[in-house]
């Protein structure tokens, strides 16, 4: 996907997001179904998806956190875990059970956060408490795989700002070693050969191009990013259910720590 397809892709999930985000009790269900449709039918955001939910056991964890509930109405208390894949795997999870009819925001509020006996009132907290930061968090994610730090609003270094490299930390062999990996496994990947060559290689060029910035003292954390993020935010997605994305995953982790992104 070119930088275009994505920031194109970018735009339309906004779209639908807010009109779920600014839906009344009449249209809801209509907007999050039009949410959900349109991350269940791209497969860069259909994939992420996925991965989100498998890591989670939502019923299990809805179930308990209803019994926390004493007496009073909205007393109960979900336990949000800190990891941000596991809590938006979880928030992935009660939005669709919203859309899918499974529970309801009034029984949800009257279990968790209650506001009035206003059906509006209740719309607005879950999407003001929820459904906005769960957007917002998803939508960084979904940036980094791409290759697209500015359009999640991240800072990205000047131009003409240059970091130094210190060869010896533990940041910089993580980054080198996970590039390493994801470049072995993407030459060595005969399927991937056979299936697409020409993008295989293409994959190939732009992971290699990386790796003399890396060997030097100083960099430009702008033109590092611009030449590897777009390859490995596409293997992560591409091959998100094998070695190839999981090794990419980490190598984008480890070159934001790097250069401070």
């Amino acid at each position: 996907m070119n930088e275009r397809d994505a920031q194109e892709l970018l735009d339309e999930y906004d779209d639908l997001a807010d009109d779920a985000a600014t839906s009344n009790h009449n249209v809801y269900d209509a907007n999050l179904r039009r949410w959900f449709h349109f991350l269940d039918t791209n497969p860069p955001l259909s994939t992420m998806v996925r991965r989100l939910r498998s890591a989670v056991d939502f019923e299990s964890w809805y179930e308990q956190g209803k019994k926390s509930r004493t007496g009073m109405v909205g007393s109960g208390t979900l336990d949000w875990p800190p990891d941000t894949d596991r809590r938006l795997g979880l928030q992935l999870a009660l939005f669709r059970a919203f859309q899918e009819g499974k529970t309801d925001v009034s029984e949800f509020c009257t279990h968790f956060m209650y506001t009035s006996n206003n059906y509006n009132d209740m719309v607005a907290e879950v999407n003001d408490q929820l459904f906005r930061p769960m957007v917002r968090d998803l939508r960084k994610q979904l940036s980094r795989q791409l290759g697209l730090a500015v359009a999640a609003g991240e800072d990205i270094p000047a131009s003409d700002r240059y970091v130094r490299l210190d060869h010896n930390a533990p940041e910089y062999r993580r980054a080198t070693d996970t590039l390493a990996a994801v470049t072995k496994a993407v030459r060595d990947n005969n399927e991937y050969a056979a299936s697409d060559p020409e993008d295989r290689e293409q994959r190939l060029a732009e992971l290699e191009a990386g790796g003399p910035l890396l060997q030097t003292l100083r960099v430009n954390p702008k033109a590092l990013w611009a030449i590897l993020a777009s390859a490995l935010g596409y293997l992560a997605l591409q091959f998100a259910d094998a070695t190839i994305g999981g090794l990419a995953d980490a190598a984008l982790a480890a070159l934001r720590s790097l250069l401070g992104l």
